[in-house]
């Protein structure tokens, strides 16, 4: 039962129809005036989305089911030791990052509830893109320390700097990626898993609710984010998961419908690569197509529709499948645990943002696999 059970959590298949499907269903409540009333292309993009997909993942299932690969399942060996070295490398540079910032930019962004904080949290601080990945491994890694303070240590110390810099993405992100590696790794059952899912929604909503207060305000949001009269009433922390979900789409039904250009991969690009050497010279035209200028991001597909047109939809819905396919239909995913998870959780957040040509996604992922090389020994039986 619980094999069954973590293999269909796992399947990224599934999970790429089940956020498909719930993101077409709250975007058709349309909360706010400036969404477009267009659920019909969202129906289009997601059985064309979902065929792309599945010919990307299902190639490997028939491999597997050839070979039988399934019965090479490794043992893993976690060496405490180096876990440990690895743990205090990565605090100790996390923490020379956080000093720096304190230095050259004051107190972190949750400090502007005490009028103590300078910047925003979109300005505030430098090496971003290094400090939230090695938060998330750090808090990834604590699933193999086995000395209970250290394991909460690990955690706390990653929710508390990710709370102080008011980013609520990589919050999610690292807490969903956590949710996958239990299954991945076998080490919740079908009760468990449930009650994680109904206590992480309710820590999503209430993490919403309290830093998007911070950010915007509650009334402000509601104002800039247009929300229709009959919605005003809920609580902030709905509207804004609602809003996360949904608005994105909008903007992808705006750019798909009115973009006449296309920018060949360079969106892509500069995605992938330090804030530093980012170029963002395609921000006015792409601002200019969105209804809403406060709602920014558009799905994993806004971007890549703009660098290659319906192409780049087919290419990167492929791609995921591909993706999704190696690592289901072989050992892969029980030796790169963490990798694994970390995809799902791209599949995930699908609704929001191209997260795999995301750099901080990138080095995330590329620490996850040296961190696994580094700590774990493999043996097959």
């Amino acid at each position: 039962m619980l094999r069954k059970f973590d293999i269909i959590m796992t399947h990224p298949l599934l999970i790429f129809i089940v956020v498909w499907l719930m993101s077409v269903l709250l975007y058709s409540l349309r909360i706010a005036w400036f969404m477009p009333d267009d659920v019909y292309l969202l129906y289009k993009l997601f059985f064309v989305s979902t065929f792309y997909f599945a010919i990307g993942f299902y190639p490997f299932q028939f491999i597997k089911k050839k070979s039988d690969i399934e019965n090479y399942i490794p043992s893993r060996i976690i060496m405490s030791d180096r876990l440990r070295l690895l743990t205090l490398t990565f605090s100790g540079v996390i923490v020379a990052i956080l000093l720096f910032n304190l230095k050259y930019y004051g107190y972190p962004p949750l400090f502007s509830l005490f009028h103590l904080a300078t910047f925003n949290y979109m300005e505030y601080g430098n090496f971003k893109g290094l400090l939230f990945p090695m938060l998330s491994i750090l808090f990834l890694i604590s699933i193999f320390e086995k000395k209970r303070y250290l394991n909460a240590a690990m955690k706390g110390f990653s929710l508390l700097i990710f709370i102080l810099y008011m980013t609520r993405g990589f919050l999610i992100s690292t807490l969903i990626q956590y949710f996958f590696l239990l299954l991945i790794l076998k080490k919740i059952n079908f009760k468990k898993a449930l009650l994680i899912s109904i206590a992480g929604f309710i820590l999503i909503l209430t993490t919403m609710s309290f830093i998007g207060e911070i950010r915007t305000g509650n009334e402000n949001f509601k104002e800039m984010m247009e929300i229709r009269n009959e919605y005003r009433h809920l609580n902030s922390g709905i509207l804004w998961t609602i809003g996360y979900v949904s608005f994105p789409f909008a903007n992808l039904i705006s750019i798909i419908k009115n973009s006449n250009e296309l920018f060949m991969g360079s969106i892509i690009f500069n995605n992938s690569i330090p804030a530093f050497l980012q170029h963002n010279s395609y921000l006015n035209y792409y601002t200019g197509l969105l209804p809403n200028k406060a709602n920014t991001v558009s799905t994993y597909l806004g971007l890549l529709y703009l660098d290659f047109g319906i192409i780049g939809l087919i290419c990167i819905n492929y791609l995921l499948g591909l993706i999704g396919g190696i690592f289901h239909a072989s050992h892969i995913k029980h030796v790169y645990h963490i990798p694994f998870a970390i995809y799902l959780s791209i599949l995930t957040l699908l609704f929001f943002y191209d997260f795999l040509f995301y750099f901080p996604f990138l080095v995330e992922t590329i620490l996850a696999v040296v961190s696994i090389k580094f700590i774990q020994k493999v043996v097959y039986t």
